[in-house]
């Protein structure tokens, strides 16, 4: 991450915030959800980093290891605070959780972009929509992985957990594929966007044959 992410923050998280408030209530959630994603990729950042210090992690160690654990927790704590506080509904939990990921994916590709250029076109097109679709995937778990796991108390603690804990073996999946070479790394690109259209599929079957009931 470039070391004046702060600034980049006040550009991006202005526009949402100044929609928020001529918006009505659904959408002005959905602008300050994305703008919570932000958020939680400026602390993963952080964190990230001061992790990787402390147990002096090497670049691949830290990526495969420390930021993907870091990153799907942080993205989870705001859900987590919505359910238990507010004691929101599945549904909308969905909705915290997605938009958390589509503003956590836009903040990190446009940093990565500041950090590495845009020289090549092709490969930031495919680079995009792969990490955009590796976080969508991982919020798919969580968020539709709840409905499952409502009750017991018990039972949803641990679903939860183990839900986290899927999310973040995909997303170590990815980083680690993404630090390979050649056709695996091009597989790796194919993962998480093929993962997405097939959870956007199986989503669109379920809600079909819910609806004919």
């Amino acid at each position: 991450m470039p070391y004046n992410i702060e600034n980049i923050f006040i550009c991006l998280a202005a526009p949402f915030l100044l929609a928020a408030l001529g918006t009505n209530t659904g959408n002005r959630k959905n602008y300050i959800f994305i703008v919570l994603g932000f958020v939680c990729c400026i602390i993963s950042a952080y964190l990230n980093t001061f992790f990787s210090v402390l147990y002096g992690a090497q670049e691949t160690s830290a990526v495969l290891e420390i930021s993907p654990v870091i990153e799907e927790t942080v993205k989870l704590i705001p859900l987590l605070f919505g359910l238990i506080v507010f004691e929101l509904q599945p549904q909308e939990g969905d909705n915290i959780i997605f938009n958390i990921a589509v503003g956590f994916a836009t903040f990190e590709n446009i940093c990565y972009l500041l950090e590495h250029g845009t020289g090549n076109l092709f490969y930031l097109l495919v680079r995009g929509f792969s990490t955009g679709a590796m976080h969508i995937t991982c919020a798919f778990i969580i968020g539709y992985g709840l409905r499952v796991f409502r009750r017991p108390g018990a039972l949803k603690a641990s679903g939860i957990f183990a839900l986290l804990c899927v999310a973040i073996t995909f997303h170590a999946m990815f980083n680690m594929l993404m630090k390979t070479n050649g056709l695996i790394k091009q597989f790796g690109y194919a993962v998480p966007i093929v993962s997405c259209l097939i959870l956007f599929l199986l989503k669109y079957c379920f809600r079909k044959i819910t609806d004919s009931k």
